[in-house]
Parts: C-alpha cells; sequence; structure tokens
C-alpha cells in the first residue's frame, strides 16, 4: 500500500528534496540486501586447521602451513555482512516491501478558510487593541469606577430632589386648588415638570455633561470598531491584503 507522507513531517525533518531522500535510502538498503543474500547463500566454512590432522603427510609442517594460508585466505576474502543501514522511520516507510519508493506526499497543511481565518484574527486583535486604546483615552481604567459611583450618587440626588420637588408641588398645589374652591375661581393648573438639570447643582451638571460627552465618544468608538469587525469578517483571501484599518474619527 503506498505511503502517506505529510507535507508537515517533511518540514519538521528539514527535507528539502524528498524524493532524492528516499530513493538514496532505498539504493543503500538494496545494497545491504543483497550483500545479505550472498552471505546467506555462502557455503559454511570449513574450521580452522590443526596440526594434528597433518601429522601423517610427508611433510607436515608445509601441508599445515599451506592449509592455514588457503584458510586465512578464503575468510579474508569472504564476503559479511555489515549492519543494516538506518533512516529515520517515515523515510522506512516509504519503502514498500520490496525495497522500491512507494509514497505520496500528503498537504495536512491548513486549509484555504484555515489560512483566512489566521489572517482574520491577526486583524481582529489589532482592532481590540486599537479600540481598547482609544477607550481608555477617553476615561483612564483606574477613572472608570469613580466616574460610575459618581454618576450613580448623581442620579440618586436627581431622583430625591425630584421626589421632593414633587412632595412640595403637590401640597402647595392642594392648597391652591381648595382656594380657588373657596372663591369661586378657575381651578389652577399642575405647574410643569422640571428636567432634573433644573434641579441640580452646578458641580453635578458639569460633571453630567462631561460624562455625557465622554459616553458619546465611546459609543462613536464603539460603532467604529463595530464596523470595522465587520468589515474585517468580510474579507476573502483575494481582498485581505489590501484591507487596512481605517483611524477612528469622529
Amino acid at each position: 500500500m503506498t505511503y502517506e507522507l505529510k507535507k508537515s513531517v517533511i518540514e519538521q525533518l528539514g527535507i528539502v528534496d524528498i524524493e532524492a531522500a528516499v530513493r538514496s535510502y532505498a539504493l543503500e538498503h538494496a545494497a545491504w540486501r543483497e550483500r545479505r543474500d550472498l552471505v546467506a547463500s555462502l557455503p559454511v566454512l570449513p574450521e580452522k586447521p590443526e596440526w594434528s590432522a597433518f601429522v601423517d603427510f610427508a611433510d607436515p609442517a608445509s601441508a599445515f602451513a599451506q592449509a592455514n594460508t588457503d584458510w586465512n585466505n578464503a575468510v579474508a576474502n569472504r564476503p559479511t555482512l555489515y549492519p543494516e543501514p538506518l533512516s529515520h522511520p517515515e523515510i522506512v516507510a516509504c519503502l514498500n516491501d520490496a525495497g522500491d519508493p512507494d509514497f505520496v506526499v500528503v498537504d495536512d497543511g491548513p486549509t484555504d478558510a484555515d489560512k483566512l481565518m489566521e489572517r482574520k484574527n491577526i486583524l481582529f486583535k489589532e482592532l481590540r487593541e486599537s479600540e481598547e486604546s482609544l477607550r481608555n483615552s477617553v476615561i483612564p481604567p483606574a477613572k472608570m469606577r469613580l466616574y460610575g459611583l459618581k454618576y450613580n450618587a448623581i442620579t440618586t440626588a436627581d431622583q430625591n430632589r425630584f421626589n421632593e420637588w414633587l412632595a412640595r408641588a403637590n401640597e402647595k398645589f392642594a392648597i391652591d386648588v381648595a382656594a380657588a374652591k373657596e372663591s369661586g375661581e378657575d381651578e389652577p393648573k399642575f405647574p410643569p415638570t422640571p428636567a432634573p438639570e433644573q434641579l441640580r447643582p452646578e458641580i453635578d451638571q458639569k460633571f453630567m455633561e462631561e460624562q455625557s460627552a465622554r459616553q458619546a465618544r465611546i459609543d462613536a468608538i464603539v460603532l467604529w470598531a463595530a464596523q470595522a469587525e465587520s468589515d474585517i469578517d468580510d474579507l476573502t483571501l483575494e481582498t485581505i491584503d489590501s484591507w487596512t484599518l481605517q483611524p477612528f474619527s469622529e
């Protein structure tokens, strides 16, 4: 079965020409198998000559010396098996049972959609950082809690002042209505309801106006970021290179 070699593995191994690498290993391993088969086919080497086998010869010394020379030459000229060549398991797996290269490179890298999303995420991150920086320039993080507390305190005070005004207005209106009935005059109208800023102290009004301006700027920043976020989401591989984040402007 053809082996599927992942492209990411080739990159991890740092191999530039994978076909050449597999082919080189295949040749090296083929030579080793040939040597292995040759060594396996050789007849068993006879035992090394012993002097006792030559004592009855006419010239035992010469016969023994010649036998040893012949045996040593046979040993020296006899092919031996060297260690099997090694390679990375992925390279080894690229050879089939016959020892021939049999593999295909499979691209297991990110798809076009994955690449696009990765690049979009970079733009989303840059956008979030820009938005946070702009928002912090309007209300520094260290001021946010204090401003929130002051805003809540002023709105609570507004309600209390209105309740006091309403109680006084109701009391006066009831007196005016009773007086009109006694004198036969037309019943009076209830006084116009004042807006909160009409009852506020000047210092509170100043803060609320400043806070309203700050919130308006933050709302504009949020709208700018939301539009940019939507634009990034609409990008394609063909358009993402030309897209740039437009600076915020009110």
